[in-house]
């Protein structure tokens, strides 16, 4: 008889149009993770009734707690739905997006010009994508924003306007919107599987460090489980670029737009705070009502001065801005436009360099309308 392993088992999942219900055709996708957790927890109810020869009178079964989590490398597009899901959010795909031929490009200034003055919906920190030009196509992260003009921060190469030529920032912020997952945990060498419905993101971690792979983890609650011999479907592959390297990302700490503070290392996590509500009748939950969008966090940075650490004193907001690129050319900016930081008088552990772990609350930007804005 086969034994089921670990490395033939997958985590596969398709988006709900009603919050516990599977669709009937699942197109389901792969998950790209290192480990997982997800269970489905059975209270067992035990009575309090007195035999007289002190024995349990009897057991129920109660409720049914679907919990857990998967963990995963970072990398691009892979993770799409879930982020989306752990923000209550959904990617903007058209709001940013020009395309024309009067677009010009200057190497001196590092400038992407518009004749036609259509560039007005971008802002400083976008990450766009360039595509259809003759030598500029890739990402670039905007410096300075224009109606007629974008500055970059990278460099780029002389070119006139005449190719028909898009540029395009795709971004989501937190909001409101419910979104949730059946999710199957599939061993394909036995050809046995559990499915969980109703999986909605409570806790969205991520760990970002030198010299490793940029990790994390997304924690969920479900409404319900069940045992099947037959997969929901042939899953697709989830995107398949390398994981993003923690060595290569810019991590800033602004401060009216001004950069006081490169950061050596920062985790976030960001909790939904989701509940469960269970009804007679059924031992499966009812609803997961959602709490409030918790994000908070910690930086750690070298210790040269005193900037940090009398914003920490004097209440100072800021802002932290994390560009994430991977070898392929692709990116991703998480930009926090209010912070506040707790902290602590710096200690001196030794002869080693001394670091500020500085923790922090992401608070609600008014013109952003959000405590996050992720970037693709």
């Amino acid at each position: 008889m086969a034994n089921a392993s670990g490395a033939l088992a997958q985590l596969n999942y398709v988006t709900e149009a009603d919050w516990g219900v599977t669709p009937e055709t699942p197109s389901m996708k792969k998950v790209r993770l290192t480990s997982e957790s997800l269970a489905g927890a059975i209270e067992q109810i035990q009575s309090q009734e007195i035999r007289g020869d002190r024995m349990i009178a009897a057991v129920a079964r109660g409720a049914v707690d679907v919990r857990g989590a998967f963990n995963y490398e970072f990398s691009y597009g892979a993770f799409d739905d879930y982020i989306a899901a752990a923000l209550f959010g959904s990617w903007d795909t058209t709001s940013k997006t020009v395309t024309g031929n009067t677009l010009s490009f200057a190497d001196s200034t590092k400038t992407i010009a518009d004749s036609g003055s259509g560039l007005g919906d971008f802002e400083a920190g976008d990450v766009i994508k360039v595509s259809g030009s003759t030598s500029n196509d890739g990402y670039y992260t905007v410096a300075t924003a224009g109606t007629g003009s974008l500055v970059v921060e990278e460099s780029l190469v002389d070119e006139s306007a005449s190719a028909t030529i898009t540029i395009k920032c795709e971004f989501i912020t937190a909001g409101t919107t419910v979104k949730a997952f059946t999710m199957e945990k599939w061993f394909s060498d036995i050809s046995k599987g559990v499915v969980f419905t109703g999986c909605m993101v409570d806790t969205w971690n991520l760990e970002i460090r030198p010299n490793q792979m940029v990790t994390g983890s997304f924690a969920m609650s479900g409404k319900d489980q069940s045992f099947t011999t037959s997969a929901l479907g042939t899953p697709t592959a989830a995107a398949s670029y390398d994981p993003f390297e923690g060595s290569q990302n810019t991590i800033m700490i602004r401060e009216g737009g001004s950069v006081i503070a490169l950061v050596s290392s920062v985790s976030l996590s960001l909790s939904n705070n989701l509940g469960s509500v269970y009804a007679l009748g059924s031992n499966s939950k009812a609803d997961i009502p959602e709490g409030r969008s918790n994000l908070t966090g910690t930086i750690s940075a070298l210790f040269q001065d005193l900037d940090l650490l009398n914003k920490w004193l004097n209440k100072t907001p800021s802002s932290l801005d994390v560009r994430l690129p991977d070898p392929d050319g692709n990116q991703i900016r998480i930009y926090l436009p209010n912070i506040e930081f707790g902290g602590s008088t710096p200690q001196i552990p030794g002869e080693e360099t001394i670091m500020l772990d500085m923790p922090f609350q992401a608070l609600l930007g008014t013109t952003l309308g959000s405590q996050i804005l992720i970037s693709r």
